[in-house]
């Protein structure tokens, strides 16, 4: 059925499955993980995982604590890990009263970089939704993260600005037009990518 749908559409399909699964299995992520790998193709499990990070994390956020803040990323099998970050920051957010620097520092202590990023770009990405009324905004709040990791936060809340459907001019200018080099080129190619599937 999701195949039916525009691109868009069939990606947020194969993500809300994952959400519906998470609940029908008592918020158990060992049981209801494998559900998506068993339902769907190999190039779609991805997204159906990060729907159940995020309903996980919408609801269990408060059974992470400071003692251990990369529950339950760490305690997931490996190919699960790098989408279960995408979603970590909604539990850091609850974790450490949405201070942008704590939840970044916590993100690249992961126990791979790949992982980091993957944080980083969740973090992004609630930062523009939360901003969505001003691209200099953003800038100022990825500006508390520091290194490779400020563009990182950049990068992604562009393309989450181009998905809430707010002026793309705005995106390429205000906020990609910040960067240069390959970090720039990659901004640009990630708007672009998030347009045309629209």
């Amino acid at each position: 059925k999701c195949q039916t749908f525009p691109q868009q559409s069939e990606i947020t399909c194969y993500h809300g499955i994952g959400h519906g699964i998470l609940p029908y299995y008592k918020y158990d992520l060992d049981a209801s993980l494998p559900v998506c790998d068993s339902l769907l193709e190999i190039n779609y499990q991805s997204y159906c995982w990060r729907g159940v990070f995020m309903e996980n994390a919408l609801v269990n956020s408060k059974k992470t604590t400071a003692a251990d803040p990369h529950y339950p990323c760490n305690t997931v099998e490996e190919k699960y890990k790098e989408a279960c970050y995408g979603y970590q920051m909604v539990i850091l957010l609850n974790l450490f009263a949405g201070n942008v620097v704590q939840i970044a520092s916590t993100c690249v202590q992961a126990s791979k970089e790949q992982y980091a990023q993957s944080c980083i770009g969740g973090l992004g990405q609630y930062i523009a939704q939360k901003n969505l009324e001003s691209a200099e905004k953003i800038l100022a709040q990825c500006r508390l993260i520091s290194g490779d990791n400020y563009y990182r936060c950049v990068i992604a809340a562009a393309r989450e600005w181009v998905f809430q459907d707010q002026p793309f001019e705005e995106a390429e200018v205000g906020l990609c037009g910040v960067l240069s080099g390959v970090w720039a080129k990659e901004c640009y190619e990630g708007i672009a990518f998030q347009r045309d599937i629209k």
